[in-house]
């Protein structure tokens, strides 16, 4: 700790800028043969990246190894700007500035842990090139007609977003040529590292300056590969209610209500944080953290398959209220051990081979428990006294 002190703190973030760089060549490393291929045939120099494809495929166990390597050293960033002395003494704008940077990098990596991104491209395209409609027709009407129905996955359901991410990743399309599909998936990612860095601002400004912000948002390992990686669309529908909730602390509310409306129909799971437009002050922060600690709870009762991102949704909401600090350290481990499991799946290259960390969600819930007790602990104790 000592040593951490007599170091400048901006210098602290060289090492997350220098992880950022080594994660964007490595998750090239993962880029998908078929779209090589793709590319290949118009621009033979992008034959290159098969000689990666090839690496990879002959040193599955390394490649996963330096995975779990880059997410330990990314969770210990994270860890090392949760110490007071070091975010409280950091010059605020060249640390803006080097985050955006880093925002910048990361959104540029290819996104090797899921094909979301190729099902919003191929969505876009049934709407804005074939002129069908996504919500009751599903992609694979296309199969044999468009390339990218191999790669993309969820190709045989309909549309089963909001009609305003819809909107969002036609947007890149109707500027870009169609099939540029590199050039596309370039521009909607830097899309979503506008998104991401402009919500991670307002939560600083929302929080009074709370410099935590730094290790809760930008350094948040889950967060950076989850949307900024992968690129999956709960970054936009939190982006939205955040930006929302700002406007509407500020009293615009036009402004407030728009973006979160915008929220709820990128993504409909945000439809459960419209109380706080109702709601006092007080009441709008025990709401929200009620509402961000218990969400990873409730979506272990749905029908569906709990997916890693699912658990990014809390980030919407416990940004907001002031939790203590060890709080946001149980709270990040869950992000944690949803990265770790992606282990197995690199190491196999499928899914359903196993899990680095058993029993992810019971874990999940016992963080949660001490999280529960470490913000309210103090409460029940005072209360306990005044009773006795």
């Amino acid at each position: 700790m000592n040593c951490l002190k007599r170091i400048n703190p901006l210098w602290l973030l060289t090492l997350p800028l220098i992880i950022s760089v080594v994660f964007l060549v490595y998750s090239y490393f993962w880029i998908d043969h078929g779209l090589v291929t793709f590319l290949s045939a118009n621009r033979p120099e992008i034959g290159y990246f098969f000689q990666l494809i090839e690496f990879t495929g002959n040193n599955k166990v390394f490649t996963a190894q330096l995975y779990f390597a880059l997410i330990i050293i990314m969770f210990i960033c994270q860890l090392i700007f949760f110490i007071p002395s070091v975010y409280k003494t950091l010059n605020l704008k060249p640390l803006f500035i080097i985050l955006a940077l880093i925002t910048l990098i990361y959104s540029l990596s290819y996104p090797f842990l899921s094909k979301d991104i190729f099902s919003y491209y191929i969505y876009a395209k049934m709407a804005y090139f074939y002129h069908l409609n996504p919500f009751n027709t599903a992609p694979i009407v296309l199969a044999g007609k468009d390339f990218f129905i191999n790669i993309a996955h969820n190709t045989t359901s309909p549309y089963n977003y909001g009609p305003i991410y819809l909107l969002y990743s036609v947007v890149p399309m109707a500027i870009l040529t169609i099939n540029k599909i590199m050039l596309y998936l370039i521009t909607l990612k830097l899309l979503n590292g506008i998104l991401f860095f402009i919500s991670g601002f307002l939560l600083f400004k929302l929080t009074n300056s709370d410099r935590r912000i730094l290790a809760i948002w930008f350094l948040n390992p889950f967060l950076i590969i989850e949307w900024l990686s992968n690129s999956h669309n709960d970054l936009v529908m939190a982006a939205f209610f955040i930006i929302g909730f700002y406007f509407f602390i500020k009293k615009k509310y036009l402004k407030g209500l728009s973006f979160l409306i915008f929220s709820v129909f990128v993504k409909y799971i945000s439809i459960i944080a419209t109380p706080v437009l109702f709601l006092n002050n007080s009441l709008r922060t025990n709401y929200l953290k009620i509402l961000g600690l218990i969400l990873p709870v409730l979506i272990q009762f749905t029908k569906r398959a709990i997916q890693p991102w699912y658990l990014t949704w809390s980030y919407m909401f416990l940004p907001l209220v002031q939790m203590k600090t060890l709080s946001w350290i149980f709270f990040s481990g869950i992000g944690f051990i949803q990265l770790i499991n992606y282990y197995r799946f690199l190491e196999s290259s499928g899914w359903g081979a196993g899990l680095i960390i058993e029993h992810p969600m019971i874990i999940t819930n016992t963080l949660i428990v001490l999280i529960l007790i470490t913000e309210y602990r103090d409460k029940l104790i005072n209360r306990f006294k005044i009773k006795v």
